[in-house]
């Protein structure tokens, strides 16, 4: 029995020498447990750097603008001759059976048409 008491004894001296020698061997992040057949507590060192917080943008302000001028080319401009309007020559033309021109049975030919241009036939001047 003095046998097993010394036995105990020896161990737990052991057990608290260990004890004592653990805080000055002690050394960062290292963990260290007293257990029969249990897996140790695992606490993982926090990292070192950290993210930097998300920047947030105001949107850029709203700028009220008047639309840029519209140039437009000037209308083009067009010479012409005036209008002339022309009297076409009286013809004849048949009605109530006969042939109707105006008296000029021989329809502007030899001496009733107008040889110098002035408007008037010739026939008129005699």
């Amino acid at each position: 029995m003095k046998q097993a008491i010394r036995k105990s004894l020896a161990v737990a001296a052991l057990g608290l020498a260990g004890l004592a020698a653990t805080g000055a061997a002690h050394a960062g992040g290292v963990n260290w447990h007293i257990g029969i057949n249990l897996p140790g507590i695992f606490y993982p060192a926090p990292p070192v750097v950290y993210a930097p917080p998300p920047v947030v943008y105001a949107p850029p302000p709203v700028v009220y603008a008047p639309p840029p001028p519209v140039y437009y080319r000037p209308a083009p401009i067009v010479y012409q001759p005036a209008p002339v309007y022309v009297q076409p020559a009286p013809r004849g033309y048949w009605r109530e059976g006969r042939w109707h021109d105006h008296g000029r049975r021989d329809g502007y030919r030899d001496g009733y048409r107008d040889r110098n241009g002035d408007g008037r036939p010739d026939r008129y001047r005699y």
